[in-house]
C-alpha cells in the first residue's frame, strides 16, 4: 500500500512504498487517525513534516500529520513515527462563539452552524479557504431545538450526530474541502459470524459502570429559583433510577427573549444529549476475513450489518470504526469495531 504525502497546498511531494507498519482508522463520529512506522531516512524527514497530509489509493480520507517521533537505535537503525488524524479534526480548531440557537432539521442545522462557525464566517480570519458543505437533497426529518455557546465545534458536531446516529466526512479535491453529514446504509444480507468464517478473534464488553437513565438539567437563576428540567418524562423508579446533574447555566433566556416553554425545551435538549453519553455499552469487535465480504464494496464504516459471536450473541449494528493495517511483509488484516447494540438472540 503506497502513501502519499502532500504539502500544506495539498500538493504531492512523495511516496512512501517502504515502512514496517501502516495503521489507518476510519470512524463514523469520530476524526479517523494514522500511523506510520518506517525507518528515519534522509526523504522521510524532509517530507514527513508537522501539518503535511498523508493519503492513500482506494481511500477518501486525507489524514493530517499532527506528531512526529524519531526512535535511534544503534542495533536496529532508527525510525520515524508520524502521527495525526484526518480532516474532521480541523473542526477542532474553532469554538463556537458568538451563541447560536438552534431550530429545525437536524442535518440543515448543523451545515447552518458548521457554515457560521468556519465555512463563511462574519469574522474573515475564521474562515477555512476552500471549506463548504455538501448540497442537501432529502434530509432526515430528525429536529433539533437547542442553544450552544462556547464549544468545541468539532466536539459538539460529534455530540449531536452520535445523539441522531449520523457520521460525517470531510473530504479533500484538489484544493476544496467539503464536510458532509450522512446516515450508513443498513445491509442485511452482510453477516459476520465465525459460523461463515468471516469473523475471528472476538471481543465482547458489556459495562454499566457509568450507565445513567436520570438527568436533572439545571438553567438559570439562583439557589431554590434556579430553571429545572427532568428527563425523561417518565422516570424510573427505585433502585433502578440512576441519576446524573446536567449543568446548563449556559443555556440563557436572554432576559426574557426566549419564552419559558422554548427554554425549558432547550433545557431537555441539553438534558438529553448529556444523558445520550452514558448508556449501558455493548462493544463489540472482531477481526474480518474478507473472503466473502469485500469491505468499501459491500460494506462500509456507518454501515448496519449482522453480527454473532460463537455464543449466539448476534445483533443488527452499525460498523463506527475500522482498523486497517499493513505490515513490512504486506500482510493486511481488517479490524471493525460496532456500536453499542441491543441483543436480539
Amino acid at each position: 500500500m503506497d502513501v502519499y504525502i502532500l504539502n500544506t497546498s495539498f500538493k504531492e511531494i512523495g511516496v512512501i512504498d517502504v515502512y514496517q507498519s501502516l495503521i489507518w482508522t476510519t470512524r463514523y463520529y469520530e476524526s479517523g487517525d494514522f500511523e506510520l512506522y518506517m525507518p528515519a531516512t534522509e526523504t522521510a524527514l524532509e517530507i514527513l513534516q508537522i501539518g503535511n497530509y498523508v493519503e492513500r489509493g482506494g481511500d477518501e480520507n486525507t489524514m493530517i500529520i499532527e506528531k512526529l517521533e524519531i526512535k535511534t537505535d544503534t542495533e536496529n537503525g532508527n525510525y520515524i513515527i508520524a502521527s495525526g488524524r484526518d480532516l474532521k479534526s480541523i473542526l477542532d480548531r474553532r469554538v463556537i462563539i458568538p451563541q447560536q440557537n438552534i431550530s429545525g432539521l437536524v442535518l440543515t442545522e448543523l451545515y447552518s452552524l458548521i457554515n457560521t462557525i468556519c465555512g463563511n464566517a462574519a469574522e474573515a480570519a475564521r474562515k477555512f479557504p476552500n471549506f463548504k458543505t455538501a448540497t442537501i437533497s432529502q434530509p432526515p426529518q430528525d429536529t433539533i431545538n437547542a442553544q450552544v455557546t462556547g464549544d468545541v465545534l468539532y466536539n459538539y458536531i460529534v455530540e449531536v450526530c452520535k445523539t441522531y446516529g449520523y457520521g460525517w466526512k470531510i473530504t479533500r479535491s484538489g484544493t476544496n474541502l467539503t464536510c458532509e453529514i450522512f446516515v450508513g446504509v443498513s445491509r442485511p444480507l452482510v453477516h459476520f459470524s465465525p459460523e461463515f468464517d468471516n469473523l475471528i478473534n472476538t471481543d465482547y464488553v458489556i459495562n454499566a459502570t457509568n450507565y445513567k437513565n436520570m438527568a436533572y438539567a439545571l438553567g438559570e437563576g439562583e439557589g431554590t429559583a434556579r430553571k429545572s428540567r427532568p428527563i425523561p418524562t417518565k422516570q424510573p423508579q427505585g433502585m433502578n433510577r440512576r441519576e446524573m446533574y446536567v449543568d446548563a447555566r449556559d443555556v440563557s433566556s436572554n432576559e426574557g427573549a426566549i419564552s419559558l416553554p422554548d427554554y425549558m425545551n432547550l433545557l431537555y435538549q441539553r438534558g438529553s444529549e448529556k444523558l445520550a453519553e452514558n448508556p449501558i455499552t455493548q462493544d463489540f469487535s472482531g477481526s474480518v476475513i474478507s473472503d466473502i465480504y469485500k469491505y468499501k464494496t459491500d460494506y462500509n464504516v456507518g454501515d448496519i450489518v449482522t453480527v454473532e459471536n460463537e455464543y449466539r450473541i448476534t445483533a443488527e449494528t452499525r460498523i463506527i470504526e475500522m482498523i486497517e493495517s499493513w505490515s513490512a511483509d504486506k500482510m493486511y488484516t481488517a479490524i471493525p469495531t460496532f456500536e453499542n447494540w441491543e441483543v436480539t438472540a
